[in-house]
């Protein structure tokens, strides 16, 4: 099954998953993420033991399970030099098939490691995204996710390699700018401001240097994504927070860096939390 997917993966399909807004990649993939003469399977990212980190090759995959098997490849993934495919099973022949896809894009090396954002559903409404560093021993990887979310909850809509820097865009929900910021003095919890994977609110740019790849800096968050000022929430504080998003709208204040998005949050807790 699995020879033969490369080939395949350069041929015209239908798109099936959401498509993302990224940089197209040339960058060839390296030997040590083929195996038999193919791009290592993206599920091997995807479902390594969970407490290891670890996949066997010889083992993980879309055969790795019973019924699983490649039934489409999305063309808007492929384009965007993507490797992947979409894939179904079933176990009751009564059933419609499940579905579910699982595609990644090589970003590079940063030490002993490689580097590659991966995309994935496995069937349900979450679409996952990481960007993982993998180093590989033998049949063996060892897979250690440095960012990762599903849709608003830290989901990855944008990554790109720039001069030698991973320069990438994260989804936020309105509870994320506390987390973020770290700035809480009432004690807010999730139930007081939107943080459902559905309710993106606007979204952070990161940057990592490729020589300290374990450090992360915060270039800015981007209110011109904020679309949630009009919408119904029962969360008590969301009307007020929406209310101060539009404010710093109109006023032109919509790439805020550190200081300014710690000023925005003190100004959302002198003013919305009586």
């Amino acid at each position: 099954m699995r020879k033969g997917i490369l080939l395949l993966m350069l041929l015209s399909a239908s798109a099936s998953a959401e498509e993302l807004n990224l940089t197209p990649s040339t960058t060839p993939i390296p030997d040590e993420l083929q195996y038999q003469e193919n791009p290592i399977d993206p599920l091997c990212f995807v479902e390594m033991d969970q407490h290891t980190h670890i996949s066997d090759l010889t083992k993980c995959g879309v055969e790795a399970e019973k019924n699983r098997e490649i039934s489409n490849y999305n063309s808007n993934f492929l384009k965007k030099g993507f490797v992947g495919y979409d894939y179904a099973w079933s176990t009751d022949t009564n059933l419609p098939a499940a579905t579910g896809y699982g595609y990644y894009r090589y970003l590079g090396k940063a030490d002993d490691y490689d580097i590659v954002y991966v995309v994935s559903s496995g069937g349900g409404s979450g679409q996952f995204s990481a960007i993982d560093l993998v180093k590989r021993t033998g049949d063996k990887i060892l897979v250690e996710p440095i960012n990762d979310g599903d849709r608003c909850n830290n989901g990855i809509t944008q990554v790109k390699n720039e001069n030698n820097s991973l320069v990438y865009t994260v989804n936020m929900t309105p509870y994320d700018f506390i987390r973020l910021t770290k700035i809480n003095p009432h004690q807010l919890k999730p139930s007081d401001l939107e943080t459902c994977a559905s309710c993106c609110a606007a979204t952070v740019v990161f940057t990592r240097d490729l020589k300290n790849i374990m450090s992360e800096k915060m270039n800015y968050v981007d209110l011109d994504s904020y679309s949630r000022e009009n919408t119904p929430s029962d969360q008590p504080y969301q009307a007020c927070f929406n209310k101060l998003v539009t404010t710093y709208k109109k006023n032109g204040q919509t790439h805020l860096n550190n200081d300014q998005l710690q000023g925005f949050m003190k100004e959302f807790n002198e003013k919305c939390i009586v």
